[in-house]
This record gives C-alpha cells, structure tokens and sequence, in this order.
C-alpha cells in the first residue's frame, strides 16, 4: 500500500503474523503488532507525506 499525501491507517486481523515493512518520511511508523520474520503473510506500506499506523 503507498499513500502520497495522507495518513496511512491500516486495520489487520491480530491471529495471523505478519512481515512488516513500512516507511515514511514525515515520522516513524507505528503497529500494534509484532513484526515477525518467518510470518506467512507481509505488509508493505509507504507514505510520502503522512504517518503511518498499522493495528
């Protein structure tokens, strides 16, 4: 997912792990959730001008 300008609010379900890569350029991304290397499923996320939450 890539927001150019806005906040990136992402609601995921919490039973399932994730690889989690996010960035942004305006502040430090935040999850609610563990970023866990050998998950079956990932989560990409960018932001030019926005934060990003993933929860």
């Amino acid at each position: 997912m890539t927001a150019g300008d806005g906040a990136v609010d992402l609601a995921v379900p919490s039973s399932t792990g994730y690889r989690i890569d996010a960035h942004s350029s305006s502040s430090a991304p935040q999850t609610d959730l563990p970023n866990s290397d050998g998950a079956p499923a990932s989560l990409t996320v960018a932001a030019s001008h926005g934060g990003i939450h993933i929860h």
